[in-house]
């Protein structure tokens, strides 16, 4: 990285209330992974998606209520680690052979 270079990162925000039973729950989670962009229009892409007025399906452990997300799954980020994880195992197989 150069010296003087900085980078700003936009990280969508956004805070939901939820009720398992009883008991109401707020989170601000959207995936497991975070979304973190480059650019100040992919978050508000994000954040369009889950706007004030609308309602918005909540995922949520049913063992830990509290624990919850707007976008269950996986996030391109894990591929990503898959991808890397299946590189190096490849290249120390290939390495012994």
């Amino acid at each position: 990285m150069e010296r003087g270079v900085s980078y700003r990162y936009f990280d969508p925000q956004v805070s939901y209330e939820y009720q398992v039973g009883p008991n109401r729950y707020t989170s601000s989670r959207i995936n497991e992974g975070g979304y973190s962009f480059g650019s100040d229009f992919a978050a508000r892409t994000i954040i369009k998606r889950y706007r004030p007025d609308k309602k918005a399906r909540v995922s949520y452990n049913p063992n830990r209520p509290e624990q919850s997300v707007l976008e269950p799954g996986p996030t391109f980020g894990t591929y990503v680690w898959l991808f890397i994880g299946c590189l190096f195992t490849f290249i120390c197989f290939a390495a012994n052979y």
